[in-house]
């Protein structure tokens, strides 16, 4: 009966007072936490920047050392779990680029304790070609907030970290080759731990922006 009696006190209140009360109510009701995200805030994209020198093999047998830079941003609405404190955003398949980001955080949000980025993207013209980008990595801590985003980084000044699990980088053609037989690749002569760890410009970065 209480229930009835405050659904009928809601109703009443909308009427009075229009279209801008009952979107609040809507908006308790989806958003029960007031947040949407740890400690109530709410972030609307994620943005994971790395950037490091690497072999890259080229399909005609040569290698050279390269940057390998990437920018993944989500492009898609965030998706919060809070029961394991991930944040997942993923386009459609036939998206241009599509993107897939999946990020969890410790409980306190000090640390990014997984993160799997990956971006296939076509640009330039005769020829076209096809960019993956891909990074798993782990123990990214905290850095600092500028205004309304919030940083996470790694970079030189992080000695001994080792949560850089895979980098993948492809760049192909559209016409004549192949995400399996692609134009260039990041050599698997090493490790992607061992590539970060020799370059002085090393970096990842996650934006988190509200």
């Amino acid at each position: 009966m209480r229930r009835v009696l405050v659904a009928l006190v809601l109703v009443s209140a909308v009427l009075l007072s229009g279209c801008s009360l009952l979107d609040k109510i809507l908006d308790l009701w989806n958003d029960p936490g007031g947040g949407g995200g740890i400690g109530g805030v709410t972030f609307v994209e994620m943005i994971v920047n790395y950037g490091f020198t690497a072999d890259v093999e080229q399909f005609n047998h040569t290698t050279a050392s390269q940057p390998i830079v990437a920018s993944i941003p989500s492009m898609s609405p965030l998706m919060f779990d809070p029961s394991t404190t991930t944040y997942t955003a993923t386009t459609a398949l036939d998206a241009e680029p599509y993107v897939q980001i999946t990020i969890t955080l410790d409980s306190s949000g000090s640390m990014i304790t997984y993160l799997h980025a990956f971006i296939r993207q076509t640009y330039g013209s005769s020829p076209e070609r096809t960019r993956i980008d891909q990074i798993y990595a782990h123990d990214i801590p905290y850095d600092r907030v500028e205004g309304l985003t919030t940083f996470y980084r790694i970079d030189v000044d992080d000695l001994g970290w080792s949560g850089l699990d895979v980098v993948e980088y492809k760049d192909w053609m559209t016409a004549l080759h192949t995400e399996q037989n692609p134009t260039e690749w990041i050599s698997k002569n090493l490790p992607a731990q061992s590539y970060f760890d020799a370059d002085l410009g090393r970096y990842i970065e996650i934006e988190f922006r509200q």
